[in-house]
Order: structure tokens, then C-alpha cells, then sequence
């Protein structure tokens, strides 16, 4: 159920060692907003320092994964703190954090996609250990000028960065189906729409009755020789780039055609001063 006054939340429960952790904002497609994000990391931090949880599910109900960010709140964030330092510690505060707890959980995460992933949403997969997805799913890749940025660094982590640079410098590629996500290694498997979130349960009980101990030493073992670019450092050095590019006059104009919004110039923001 979402919240009494009608904003998202983070629902859930536990079950056979499963932790399962739900996003839920249905009315904006189950889109993040600051008060999920932190209740999202909590849940997720929880979890992992919990003795009976062996492994973490993620995943919501209904067309949509993750429609990326509350757009209504990011826009009013936006209009009340434009400048470029705030945006990065927005992002270090956010998606960072929510991310950087799912790659450093010492339980295996699972996220179940049974819709498109966007934004955040996105980030959460390319985060995860073991993502599934139905076939309708997609992984939506970031065209617009906001909130682009962030996204290259882990896309290049993930899927090297020939492959990444020919999917984000490709304007006719809009999204990684969920064939081709299941081909390149990113989706462990595409599952039938009908009983997917039975199938992912089984999934996850099945690998929670292994033993504590070595689920963590296989996921931390992976995880050792897999890059030496973290997953949090690479949405930190994303954020970076995202916030040099959310300063500029092209971001600003980019802003007003998809937020409605008067766009101010470099110039405007500083008071004329350069």
C-alpha cells in the first residue's frame, strides 16, 4: 500500500531467508522520490546486517519497473537549488547511496523487473547481482540532456565501453530489450510475464537454503576481479559529469522544454557575473 497521503513508499516483508523490498508509488509508475530513496536504503541496509535474511529481492507490481524520478519533486528541487553542487550531492545522496547499498550488500540482491526500467531504475539493475526480466521489459537508456550523465560510467563498467559508447552514442537506440539484456549477460534470464514474481520467488528461496557463508564468498569473489571501478565510484564519477552538464545553458533549455519551466542562463544564475 503506498502512504496515507497518497505518496510512495518502500512495502515489503520477509519470508524463507528472502528479504523482499518493493518499491511503491503506482500512481507515478513506482517513480523514486527523496523520502523513498532514503527508505529504500534503509530497508536495503537492514537486510544485510540481518542474520535470518540470506538474499535481497527487489521489485514492484504492476506495467512499470521504475519510472525513474518523482519528476514533480526533482523539478521543484531544481527551481529552488539550480547550482551545480547541489546537484551532485543530490545524486551522491540518492542514487548513490541506493545503489552503492545494493553492490555492497553482502547478500546476493535480486531485482525483478517485470516492466521497463528507467533512470534510477536502470542504475538499480545494472547494480544488482541477478536481474530477471519479462519480455516485455526494457532497459531504458537516457537520451535527454538531464540526468544523462550519470549513466555512462556504469553502463562502461558492466558492459565494457566499446559496447557502452555503441549503445549511448547510437540516437536510434532508445533501450536494451530484454533479449538482448539476457544475451549480453546483463539479465540472468527472461521469465514468461505470467507467474513471475512465483518464478523469482522460487529463484530466491531456492538460493537462500544454500549456506550464508557461501553465498557471500561467491558474490564477494566475483565481485573482486570484476572491475576495479566500484559501482558507487562509477555513479560518483557520473554525478560529476551530470552536474558539470545540469550547469550549463543547453541543460537549462533542456529543463524547460521537459519540466515547463523558465530556463536561466549561466549568466542569469550568477547575477551577470561570469
Amino acid at each position: 500500500m503506498s502512504g496515507a497521503d497518497g505518496a510512495g513508499t518502500i512495502a515489503g516483508g520477509r519470508e524463507a531467508g528472502v528479504e523482499y523490498i518493493e518499491l511503491d508509488n503506482p500512481a507515478k509508475r513506482h517513480a523514486l522520490t527523496q523520502g523513498m530513496f532514503r527508505l529504500l536504503e534503509q530497508r536495503l541496509r537492514a537486510a544485510d546486517v540481518a542474520d535470518e535474511v540470506r538474499v535481497i529481492v527487489l521489485r514492484s507490481d504492476g506495467p512499470v519497473f521504475c519510472a525513474g524520478l518523482d519528476l514533480d519533486e526533482f523539478a521543484a528541487d531544481r527551481a529552488n537549488e539550480p547550482d551545480a553542487v547541489t546537484d551532485l550531492n543530490r545524486i551522491l545522496d540518492t542514487s548513490a547511496a541506493v545503489c552503492g547499498a545494493i553492490a555492497e550488500s553482502r547478500k546476493p540482491v535480486i531485482v525483478a523487473a517485470q516492466g521497463p526500467c528507467v533512470g534510477i531504475g536502470l542504475l538499480m539493475f545494472l547494480s544488482c547481482d541477478i536481474g530477471f526480466m519479462t519480455p516485455s521489459a526494457r532497459l531504458q537508456l537516457p537520451k535527454a540532456l538531464i540526468g544523462a550523465g550519470y549513466f555512462a560510467p556504469l553502463l562502461a563498467k558492466v558492459l565494457g565501453p566499446r559496447r557502452a559508447k555503441a549503445l549511448l552514442l547510437n540516437p536510434a537506440i532508445t533501450a536494451i530489450e530484454a533479449a538482448d539484456a539476457e544475451r549480453w549477460g546483463l539479465a540472468a534470464a527472461v521469465l514468461p510475464a505470467e507467474g513471475f514474481r512465483e518464478a523469482v520467488r522460487d529463484y530466491a528461496q531456492a538460493l537462500a537454503r544454500m549456506p550464508a557463508a557461501w553465498l557471500q564468498l561467491q558474490k564477494s569473489g566475483a565481485d573482486h576481479v570484476s572491475s576495479s571501478l566500484s559501482v558507487r565510484d562509477a555513479i560518483r564519477a557520473g554525478a560529476h559529469l551530470d552536474a558539470i552538464a545540469h550547469a550549463s545553458d543547453f541543460a537549462r533549455e533542456a529543463a524547460q522544454n521537459a519540466f515547463g519551466q523558465p530556463a536561466k542562463s549561466a549568466t542569469d544564475a550568477t547575477g551577470g557575473k561570469q
